[in-house]
């Protein structure tokens, strides 16, 4: 019986890993994709947000808000060598960030993306494996950081 719960636990554990690096895998592609190659086709944003499929339309105020924040993005971040993706656990874990706290159930979908001991971003990457929030870098009261939600509809 307690060789089960080992195998069980383990198989949690190795599981629970392999979503944090798919999930920090992504990230990191939406980074050096869209944030860090200016000539990235904003048209083709779907491949990593939870969007609706016809919701960019140009001109849109979702549109103007993704470039927005993508223009905020790319002023902090130039090289993806600077950038710590973190998970929720390790982000509030360091002493530089333990007084943060995210308004979102679910911590195991939370990273942040740090440069050296400064907060850029956090990005929340649903089950699905697409992203669902890239902005809270902006939205701070005190330390609670209010995700904006871009599949919010």
């Amino acid at each position: 019986m307690k060789k089960m719960k080992l195998i069980l636990l383990l198989t949690i554990v190795t599981f629970s890993c392999k979503t944090e690096n798919v999930k920090k895998e992504l990230i990191s592609e939406f980074i050096e994709n869209v944030i860090l190659d200016k000539s990235y086709n904003i048209d083709n944003i779907n491949e990593y947000l939870d969007l609706e499929k016809d919701s960019l339309i140009p001109d849109s105020e979702l549109l103007k808000f993704l470039n927005f924040n993508i223009d905020y993005l790319r002023s902090e971040i130039k090289d993806m060598k600077q950038l710590n993706i973190m998970s929720y656990k390790d982000f509030i874990a360091n002493e530089n960030f333990s007084s943060y706290n995210i308004n979102y159930p679910k911590s195991e979908d939370v990273f942040f993306v740090v440069k050296k001991d400064k907060l850029i971003t956090s990005i929340i990457v649903n089950d699905d494996n697409k992203i669902l929030s890239f902005f809270t870098g902006l939205i701070k009261h005190k330390d609670n950081i209010n995700p904006y939600m871009i599949n919010k509809r």
